[in-house]
């Protein structure tokens, strides 16, 4: 019972640290942005055109998939307004520093209570274990929901081959996540990308990012964007992307956008994402009832 008590008292201590931060001036996701990588603080500005803004940011570079479109696009993720924001979290859940504590801040009291009724699933309150997502409300964003996907932190494992596999499975069970739910647009933060990155090169983080993306579309979905909040990420999710789809008449280059990574798991979890794709691009379309977006604020082109 003492244990019990205990622990009940550390659980209310968490809430009450986390409210008291929520109650503080929230910084600018410049700030966090730049705590999160120092090496990546200038931020790509986002472009106002009526032709390229949409969903909050701005388009980039828009690639076609088997389902929906896989865009780059330049922004902040917190002003996505689309069906789901996708949050880089870490395996508590319960909120960060970077993008997530922007988040957070922007998604409210609503948000964070959300967060923190997520199931207890693994040791030291682990609510989302690395390489898995969660869906939650969100709270006072614009988007309708928060994926929260925990990538790997590139610090922890002696072998960035089973990083980069967990980066990939992350971003894939985000997917998952919005397929279930049937979500017609994700705005992704770039998952492992400032210092859980390590000294992993930046272009094959954001490489497995958008492949697993583009793998792992489903009928419903009209757009998946990944959001540059750099200049830097902004030119290196471009350069992935010509590695991926170096022809997009002729569609995405599978074997050449994982073929320097050397890790087992990834490539069977890829293999396992484009039987899946296939098999949906080759079943009868499903009646679907569309409901009344909510998000008249912010409309796609």
């Amino acid at each position: 019972q003492q244990l019990e008590e205990e622990q009940q008292l550390e659980e209310e201590e968490e809430k009450s640290s986390k409210r008291a931060k929520m109650t503080l001036s929230t910084a600018a996701e410049s700030t966090t942005k730049d705590e999160l990588d120092p090496e990546t603080s200038d931020a790509a500005p986002a472009g106002e055109d009526e032709d390229t803004m949409s969903y909050g940011v701005s388009r980039l570079l828009s690639l076609p998939c088997k389902f929906g479109r896989l865009t780059i696009a330049a922004g902040s993720v917190v002003d996505f307004c689309g069906s789901a924001i996708v949050n880089a979290a870490n395996t508590g859940c319960v909120g960060g520093g970077g993008v997530d504590g922007a988040i957070s801040a922007r998604g409210g009291y609503a948000l964070q209570d959300a967060r923190e009724a997520l199931p207890i699933v693994g040791k030291g309150r682990t609510r989302c274990e690395v390489g898995d997502a969660k869906t939650t409300i969100a709270g006072d964003l614009d988007a309708e929901w928060v994926i929260h996907a925990v990538g790997p932190n590139y610090h922890h494992y002696d072998d960035e081959d089973e990083a980069d596999a967990l980066l990939y499975s992350a971003y894939r069970a985000a997917m998952l996540e919005a397929r279930d739910k049937q979500m017609e647009s994700v705005g992704f933060s770039l998952l492992s990308a400032g210092i859980f990155r390590g000294s992993r090169q930046l272009e094959p983080v954001l490489r497995i990012g958008l492949t697993a993306v583009a793998a792992n579309t489903y009928p419903e979905l009209k757009e998946a964007f990944l959001v540059a909040f750099t200049q830097r990420e902004q030119a290196t999710l471009e350069q992935a992307a010509a590695v991926l789809c170096p022809d997009p008449q002729r569609g995405f280059d599978w074997t050449a956008a994982l073929a320097d990574m050397k890790s087992e798991r990834l490539h069977k979890t890829h293999a396992l994402s484009l039987a899946e794709l296939e098999a949906r691009h080759a079943a009868p379309p499903s009646p679907r009832a569309v409901a009344p977006s909510s998000l008249s604020s912010c409309s796609p082109l």
